[in-house]
């Protein structure tokens, strides 16, 4: 995204519809997000989103947090 579209709330909305969308279109029971723990940006994004923080995976040599969502905590299904 763009930075003069950052703060607009534009990536929230855009990873909220695609985890309503995981939820109604595929038969999962969660949902994950690798985010690596200095990007509170989008740390912010997850956790507006119903995420929480589930463990810590070391990804290509670099420590990253997996954020999880589980169907039914969105409110929506």
């Amino acid at each position: 995204m763009r930075r003069d579209h950052w703060g607009q709330g534009l990536a929230t909305e855009a990873a909220r519809a695609w985890r309503d969308y995981g939820f109604a279109r595929l038969p999962v029971d969660h949902i994950i997000s690798l985010i690596r723990p200095e990007n509170l940006p989008s740390r912010r994004v997850a956790e507006k989103n119903g995420m929480t923080i589930w463990k810590e995976v070391i990804r290509k040599g670099i420590p990253h947090l997996v954020y999880k969502i589980q169907r039914g905590q969105t409110g929506r299904e």
